[in-house]
């Protein structure tokens, strides 16, 4: 039997790059032992796949689960701007909400607009030291009553805003009231939880929250929130002693988000100057 030739090998490894992508895009996140059932590839292989993939922006592993999930859409290959935007929103938020964490001890979500809801992507919960309950990644977030999704709407585009909110049938007296929430949201720069809000990810997970958009120009890129238990300490409390840290940390993401994105502009431009070949 010949030894396979490196143009062989590079292609049989190409190709099971592709299927752990494939595979990876439609089950959602798993674990090393579920990609190995699914993929029928060795654990070292595997291993060294994954490395690769996430090495070049394919696959990222979460801080929240430990799972593999893949940064592109499968059958969405030709128009994948929006999903990469989110892999340099990721690569660039989470660093820095990992050291937000050791900070202050507190946890935060990274969460992202999912059409009319907001979806969370990323959690530094596992990384806490505090209990806090654990939630889940890719759970969706109620758009009008989380923390999150108040502080997303405040601040993207009016036409964005109306759109979204053009599928909760309010009443002019509901939207009148939320407006006025979206305008004290945009003064003082952070949003809380409405008081009758538990979360989606259980049936009640008694945490309180304060959010913050992260925004690049006009645009939204997704907001990210502390949480803690409800009791510990009074939303008053907790915003005078950490929306200034908070605050901060988006700065920082916005900043790493800019320099991230300008340097792929750079790489883009050199591209078309410089053909290969």
């Amino acid at each position: 039997m010949q030894p396979e030739k490196p143009t062989q090998l590079a292609n049989r490894a190409l190709a099971r790059g592709l299927e752990v992508v494939r595979v990876l895009d439609q089950q959602g996140g798993l674990r090393l032992a579920d990609l190995m059932r699914s993929s029928n590839l060795p654990k070292t292989t595997l291993r060294r796949l994954l490395a690769v993939l996430i090495e070049h922006g394919f696959v990222r592993r979460s801080l929240g689960d430990g799972r593999y999930r893949s940064n592109i859409s499968w059958s969405q290959l030709p128009s994948t701007s929006a999903g990469l935007n989110t892999v340099v929103f990721l690569d660039a938020a989470c660093d820095v909400l990992r050291e937000l964490t050791d900070e202050v001890q507190w946890p935060s979500d990274i969460l992202v607009r999912d059409g009319t809801r907001m979806r969370v992507v990323e959690s530094t919960r596992a990384l806490s030291p505090l209990f806090v309950t654990p939630g889940r990644l890719e759970v969706g977030v109620d758009m009008l009553r989380s923390a999150a999704g108040p502080a997303y709407l405040a601040h993207c585009k009016t036409a964005e805003r109306n759109t979204v909110l053009s599928a909760y049938d309010l009443t002019v007296d509901e939207r009148r009231k939320l407006d006025d929430r979206l305008a004290v949201i945009r003064r003082r720069g952070y949003a809380l939880r409405d008081p009758d809000y538990w979360g989606d990810s259980v049936a009640n997970d008694r945490l309180r929250a304060i959010a913050k958009a992260v925004c690049s120009k006009e645009t939204v890129l997704g907001v990210v929130n502390l949480v803690w238990p409800v009791g510990m300490i009074t939303e008053t409390a907790f915003a005078d002693r950490y929306a200034g840290m908070l605050g901060d940390a988006v700065k920082l993401i916005e900043q790493r988000y800019e320099k991230m994105v300008q340097g792929d502009e750079e790489v883009s431009q050199s591209s078309k100057h410089h053909p290969r070949g």
